[in-house]
């Protein structure tokens, strides 16, 4: 498995509401069954 990281762009999109990147990160949760985010996106 390649590495991913959820960036505080991504996130911020996610939850605002977007579609395509909800879809998207839906399907790297099915997949992988988890997302990593860096501990400066956590804060």
């Amino acid at each position: 498995m390649k590495p991913s990281l959820l960036d505080t762009d991504i996130l911020s999109e996610f939850l605002r509401g977007n579609r395509k990147v909800i879809h998207h990160v839906v399907e790297h949760l099915n997949k992988y069954g988890f997302i990593s985010l860096s501990i400066i996106t956590y804060y």
